[in-house]
């Protein structure tokens, strides 16, 4: 009987120290997943000119995914980051300007338009980041969220020890400068009250002090032109 008592205990003792390998090794999982859901759509006129079109995300020259449209729209489940979208298999006799995904920003719209002699005029936008004393805030990235297709384009980088961002060339129109990343401890920025029109050139945004009676604002808002939906990502106080 003594035998069989020590027996049952080494077996309660193998199967703590086998449950709790299992559990370190689940907590361990290198293969934790950590992307995030990214959507482009893309408008037509004529809804069949879709047919043959597929998104391409580039990370720079790099090509990270592609997938063909269904119903206008792909998704793709990415690691957090900022990606150029694409276009290919576009008609020749169509044209279309490319957009950007960010973290904060993780839809798209582009759209597809009949070519014409008259080629959408781009301007160059730069963005001077301050606190509210006046001094420039470096390591700052901004971007522009409106134009006459809604996308959000960010800074070609952070910006410098003089707070200055540049932006590549984009179509003329209405932008508002949100801040992408970069918050300096203490302040926070509303994404509502910088506006920069079509004729581009340079514009001074401010950090505001935070008194502790701010209130999140939304970063942007996206509207879907085919359902009329509204998606608002919001941000809290930075520091």
């Amino acid at each position: 009987m003594k035998f069989f008592k020590h027996l049952s205990l080494l077996g309660v003792v193998l199967c703590l120290v086998l449950g709790m390998v299992a559990a370190c090794g689940q907590n361990n999982d290198p293969t934790e997943d950590t992307g995030v859901d990214y959507t482009v759509t893309v408008t037509c006129e004529d809804a069949q000119t879709l047919a043959a079109v597929s998104v391409k995300i580039m990370n720079g020259t790099q090509e990270v995914a592609k997938k063909a449209l269904e119903n206008g729209t792909a998704k793709f489940h990415l690691e957090p980051a900022t990606y150029g979208v694409e276009l290919e298999g576009v008609p020749q006799n169509y044209t279309y300007i490319p957009a950007s995904l960010t973290a904060i920003s993780r839809t798209a719209t582009v759209a597809l338009t009949a070519n014409s002699d008259v080629k959408p005029q781009t301007v160059v936008y730069t963005v001077t980041v301050k606190l509210p004393d006046g001094t420039p805030v470096p390591g700052v990235r901004p971007q522009l969220c409106g134009g006459p297709v809604y996308t959000c384009t960010p800074s070609s980088g952070p910006t410098n020890d003089e707070g200055l961002a540049t932006f590549p060339p984009i179509v003329a129109g209405e932008y508002e400068v949100h801040i992408e990343s970069g918050w300096p401890e203490g302040y926070y920025f509303d994404n509502t009250e910088f506006t920069i029109g079509a004729e581009g050139g340079n514009i001074t945004v401010y950090f505001h002090k935070d008194d502790g009676t701010h209130t999140a604002k939304p970063t942007h808002v996206t509207v879907s032109p085919e359902a009329g939906e509204v998606t608002e990502d919001f941000f809290g106080l930075r520091g």
